[in-house]
């Protein structure tokens, strides 16, 4: 794996780009930073876009990354392992 920041940030160039949903900052102009949840669709033309979690090419109202801020992402994160869940306590069901 690349070299993180202090942060646990990797560069965007080494992010997958085969749909593995992660977790992307984007340099927003007013607030600092956008984050949040994405993956890279290489069906697009112009060799792919980044597309938030939940939006597609598909979608009327959508529109990628590089559409809709105004600088493409510049780092990512692996998104974490999903909670464990607890076994049942003694005499409870589920």
């Amino acid at each position: 794996m690349s070299e993180t920041d202090a942060n646990g940030w990797l560069d965007i160039s080494t992010a997958p780009k085969d749909g593995t949903r992660v977790i992307l900052a984007v340099p927003h102009y007013e607030s600092g930073w956008n984050i949040g949840e994405a993956y890279f669709d290489a069906s697009n033309p112009e060799d792919g876009d980044w597309w938030w979690a939940g939006s597609s090419a598909g979608d009327y109202w959508a529109s990628p990354l590089r559409e809709c801020n105004h600088h493409p992402p510049s780092h990512w994160q692996p998104l974490p392992n999903p909670p464990v869940p607890n076994p049942p306590s003694e005499g409870e069901t589920r």
